[in-house]
């Protein structure tokens, strides 16, 4: 509870100081170090997004909308580097 209020303390600082808070909340995965189901998985149950488990793949929400899916065996392709994309924008 007390780390949630200092991040929250120090979001509100960066947006007073004219930051963007994206920063903050970034997963920041890099590709292609971050290509591996597992710190994909991680980086997607944070701030906001949930998983659930697919047939084939794990599948990324946030607030109720499908943002992208996760395969359970990643290569490190152009399709991770769209996974990372958007769950450093997202999540």
């Amino acid at each position: 509870m007390k780390h949630a209020l200092k991040a929250t303390v120090a979001a509100c600082m960066l947006m007073a100081a004219g930051f963007s808070t994206t920063s903050v909340q970034a997963a920041n995965l890099s590709y292609p170090n971050d290509c591996k189901s597992q710190k994909l998985r991680k980086a997607a149950s944070k701030n906001g997004c949930s998983v659930v488990s697919g047939s084939d793949h794990l599948k990324v929400f946030k607030d109720g909308k499908m943002i992208t899916t996760i395969p359970h065996s990643v290569k490190q392709n152009n399709t991770c580097r769209s996974i990372i994309r958007i769950l450093n924008k997202e999540c």
